[in-house]
């Protein structure tokens, strides 16, 4: 499994152009938080790291935020997504167009069902059961076995 989000995330940094605003979404256990670097333009600056908390009920925050220092929003970011990584979190960066407020929660969901993994086996009321044979296939069954001498 862990092969498979180092491939993952390797696939989407190979993906990640200027096109794309740099973006990551971290879960832990139900919890769900995302980090967006931010441009108003297409250069590197200004730019604004925001902190999203999406399954927490609070506002967003902007983190850190850079006018001059083209790298800067950029390595503050990256600097975050280890932290959470290293407190337990599990990061993948995502794909989210410039200035957009569309959540990337779905791009990793999307990303995470590129499993190899086989599905696991239908819990016990998810099954379909067998019906009961009814009276008539008992009174079948029991004519055969007489009429056959058993």
């Amino acid at each position: 499994m862990n092969k498979q989000k180092l491939l993952l995330t390797a696939v989407l940094l190979s993906l990640s152009t200027g096109a794309f605003a740099s973006s990551w979404s971290c879960r832990h256990n139900d919890n769900v938080r995302e980090i967006h670097v931010e441009q108003s333009t297409s250069a590197p600056v200004p730019c604004s790291v925001v902190y999203r908390k999406l399954t927490e009920g609070v506002e967003d925050e902007v983190l850190w935020t850079a006018e001059n220092d083209a790298g800067y929003c950029e390595d503050r970011a990256q600097g975050l997504v280890e932290k959470q990584t290293a407190w337990g979190w599990t990061c993948v960066e995502t794909l989210s167009e410039k200035n957009s407020d569309d959540e990337t929660l779905a791009d990793e969901t999307a990303a995470e069902s590129v499993s190899s993994e086989p599905e696991p086996a239908p819990a016990a009321e998810e099954t379909q059961a067998i019906p009961a044979p009814t009276t008539e296939a008992k009174q079948a069954v029991e004519t055969t076995d007489t009429a056959a001498g058993n």
